[in-house]
């Protein structure tokens, strides 16, 4: 996943005929690939480059437009979808699950946020409810986040996510 972040980055800065890690193409082969990435010094200069080119907004906002296409969403989807059928991807994904469930990932998550994009978001929300359709859309969305059969979903995640917490702290339990 890093390797694809990677590539897209790298294409989206200097065009997509930059590099081709297709085996047998012109360029370096997905093995040649990871060789190089596994390199100390590589890999500390291409991501400095790599931070480097997200900290430009221009930068940030052509991946972001390109990363929310139709297209580029269907894509992920479909790519979601086939991981979840195997055994590996299910697995790979409760993992991921059980590690978002932790104590350390939920303080991350509710203290991740900066002062600034607090400030951002609620600015982006006021501008959305001072036109008539987003005061619409948002109606619609507290109506739908607070009706009886979200309230009984949401009420039923957080069951299963304490489960999940019990059985990864009692693994003797569970065997």
């Amino acid at each position: 996943m890093a390797e694809r972040r990677a590539v897209a980055l790298v294409r989206a800065l200097f065009g997509r005929r930059c590099l081709n890690l297709r085996d047998g193409g012109q360029g370096m082969t997905s093995r040649d690939a990871r060789a190089l990435w596994a390199d100390p010094a590589y890999a500390e200069r291409t991501g400095a480059a790599i931070r480097e080119a997200f900290a430009r907004p221009e930068v940030r906002a052509k991946l972001n437009a390109a990363a929310n296409t139709p297209e580029a969403r269907q894509r992920r989807s479909a790519t979601s979808k086939a991981v979840a059928q195997t055994p590996e991807g299910r697995g790979r994904l409760a993992r991921a699950t059980e590690a978002s469930l932790t104590p350390e990932a939920r303080a991350k998550r509710n203290t991740g946020q900066s002062e600034d994009a607090r400030a951002k978001r609620r600015e982006s929300l006021r501008a959305v409810a001072a036109t008539d359709e987003g005061r619409e859309v948002l109606t619609r969305a507290v109506a739908a986040s607070t009706s009886p059969v979200a309230q009984a979903r949401r009420l039923l995640t957080r069951t299963v996510n304490q489960y999940r917490l019990f059985a990864a702290a009692h693994p003797e339990l569970f065997q």
